[in-house]
C-alpha cells in the first residue's frame, strides 16, 4: 500500500494536472529536400559485380511464347531490357522494341558485338573504332568518342565513366586513360568500380586500372570466354587442352596479394561460356550437357543437372532459379537448391543471346535471328 501512495505522489494526480498549462514546443522545420539532378546519359550505374545476376525472378511455371520478331542475323550478344523496352544486337545493328514486341527504332553499327545501358542512353562500339551513345527512346546518336579501335564485346561500367577492350589489345576509358595490353583478348571483359579484367587468347588473366596492369596471372589453360566476377573472386572458363578436360579456375580479385588461384574445377569436357553466380554458388554451363553448381569458396560440386544438349550461354541467376540456354534450342529453368528442372522449352534454334527478365517476362535471342518474349 505504501508503494502505491509513493508512486501516486511521484507521478502526480491526473486530475490535478488538468489545469496546468504546458508550454508548446515548436517542431523544427525540416530541411528542404535537394532538387534532384537530371540523369546524365553518359554516367553509368554502379557496376554489378555478380556475374549473370538479376533481381527479377521470372516465371516459375513453364512459359509460353508471347511474341517473336526476326532480325537480320544471329543474336550473339546478351539481350538487354529496361522497364519499357528490350534491345537486341544482331548483324551489325542495334534494335529496340517495346515490351509487347513493337519495333521502336533500329540503328546500323557495323561490327557491333554487344551493348550496355547507360542512364538514358545505350552505348556500343563497332568497326569504326568509336564508342557511340544512342538515345534509348529514339535511337539517335548523342555523342561518340574517337579513342580506341574495334571493340571486343560491350563497354563495361567503371567509376567515372566507361571502359572497353579493343581487338588490338588496348584497354581504353573515357575517364581519360588507356593501356595497351599487347595481347589478343578473348571474350567479353568484366569490371568492378576501378578495374577491368581481361582474358587473353594466350592464356593470361589481367587486371587493368588507371595506372596500368594491377596484376596478371598465367591461366592453367586457354580460356573459352571472358572473365566473370562475384564479390570475392574472378572466374575464368577454361577449354579442354592437350587431352585434359577444361573447367573453371577462381582467383581472389582484391589486389595483387590475393590474386592467386583459390581453386580449380575440372568438368567432363569444357564450359562454352562464362559462369553465373549468386551469393555463394557459381553455375557452369558445360559442353557435356551439364550445368554444374560449385561452392564459390572452394569449388566443391554441389550438384549437376543434365540438359538436352550443350549449354551455350552464360547462366542467368535469380533468387532461387538458374536460366540457361543450349545449342539444341532449349531454354531451361533449374532450381538453385538442388538443380531440379522446373521446365524446359524448345525455342526452335540454338540459344545464342543470353536472356533477360523484366516484369516476369523472359526475353531471349536465337541463332536464327529471332528475339522471343516468354511469359
Amino acid at each position: 500500500m505504501r508503494r502505491a501512495i509513493v508512486l501516486v505522489a511521484l507521478l502526480g494526480c491526473p486530475k490535478a494536472q488538468e489545469g496546468r498549462r504546458v508550454p508548446a514546443v515548436e517542431a523544427p522545420t525540416p530541411p528542404e529536400a535537394p532538387t534532384p539532378k537530371p540523369p546524365n546519359p553518359e554516367t553509368p550505374p554502379r557496376p554489378s559485380w555478380r556475374a549473370g545476376w538479376s533481381e527479377e525472378n521470372g516465371t516459375l511455371d513453364r512459359p509460353e511464347e508471347r511474341w517473336g520478331v526476326t532480325l537480320g542475323g544471329p543474336i550473339t550478344a546478351p539481350v538487354l531490357a529496361d522497364t519499357t523496352q528490350v534491345y537486341a544486337v544482331a548483324d551489325g545493328r542495334i534494335a529496340a522494341f517495346s515490351l509487347d514486341g513493337k519495333r521502336i527504332w533500329e540503328v546500323q553499327l557495323p561490327g557491333v558485338q554487344g551493348a550496355a545501358l547507360a542512364g538514358e542512353s545505350i552505348v556500343a562500339g563497332g568497326d569504326d573504332g568509336r564508342v557511340h551513345f544512342f538515345d534509348r527512346a529514339t535511337g539517335k546518336e548523342k555523342t561518340a568518342t574517337e579513342r580506341g579501335g574495334p571493340l571486343v564485346g560491350a563497354p563495361v561500367a567503371i567509376d567515372g565513366g566507361w571502359a572497353w577492350v579493343t581487338e588490338e589489345g588496348a584497354v581504353v576509358s573515357n575517364a581519360g586513360w588507356l593501356y595497351a595490353v599487347g595481347k589478343s583478348p578473348m571474350g567479353r571483359p568484366a569490371a568492378d568500380e576501378s578495374t577491368v579484367y581481361v582474358a587473353t587468347r594466350d592464356g593470361t588473366l589481367m587486371a587493368v586500372g588507371p595506372k596500368g596492369v594491377e596484376w596478371q596471372v598465367k591461366l592453367p589453360g586457354p580460356p573459352t570466354d571472358g572473365p566473370a566476377l562475384d564479390e570475392d573472386n574472378v572466374y575464368v572458363s577454361l577449354a579442354a587442352d592437350g587431352g585434359e578436360p577444361g573447367g573453371v579456375v577462381a582467383y581472389g580479385r582484391w589486389g595483387p596479394l590475393l590474386a592467386k588461384e583459390r581453386w580449380r574445377f575440372r568438368s567432363e569436357f569444357q564450359p562454352l561460356a562464362a559462369v553465373g553466380a549468386d551469393v555463394d554458388t557459381v553455375y557452369v554451363p558445360d559442353k557435356d550437357g551439364n550445368v554444374y553448381a560449385l561452392g564459390a569458396d572452394d569449388g566443391s560440386r554441389r550438384w549437376n543437372s543434365e540438359g538436352y544438349g550443350e549449354f551455350s550461354t552464360q547462366p542467368l541467376v535469380t533468387k532461387g532459379s538458374v536460366f540457361v540456354g543450349n545449342s539444341d534450342g532449349h531454354l531451361t529453368r533449374l532450381d538453385t537448391y538442388d538443380g531440379g528442372r522446373a521446365w524446359s522449352i524448345d525455342l526452335g534454334a540454338p540459344v545464342t543471346g543470353e536472356p533477360v527478365i523484366v516484369g516476369g517476362a523472359i526475353f531471349v535471342g536465337l541463332a536464327n535471328g529471332r528475339l522471343i518474349a516468354l511469359e
